[in-house]
């Protein structure tokens, strides 16, 4: 058998309070405020953006982005602005 010893923790040299930070902020939801709109064979449509990445979010509602993996607020499309 093994003995099984415990093992202190140690702080992780490459985690800064900067990136512990920055990867808190990706869970905390921001609200989505800006879309884009495109031309389509289906006509005109609209795209909202995620305020972290500005990339173009797919499926309305869903609860993080599929570019950055920032958590999403959804607010209504009316009080969302045009980006061009």
């Amino acid at each position: 058998m093994k003995k099984i010893v415990k093992d202190k923790f140690t702080k992780n040299k490459n985690l800064t309070q900067t990136s512990a930070n920055e990867a808190i902020s990706y869970r905390t939801p921001k609200l989505i405020t800006h879309y884009r709109r495109y031309e389509s064979n289906y006509g005109i449509v609209d795209f909202p953006l995620c305020p972290a990445c500005n990339h173009c979010i797919g499926r309305d509602y869903q609860e993080f982005c599929c570019g950055c993996g920032q958590a999403l607020k959804w607010g209504s499309m009316k009080k969302m602005k045009l980006e061009l």
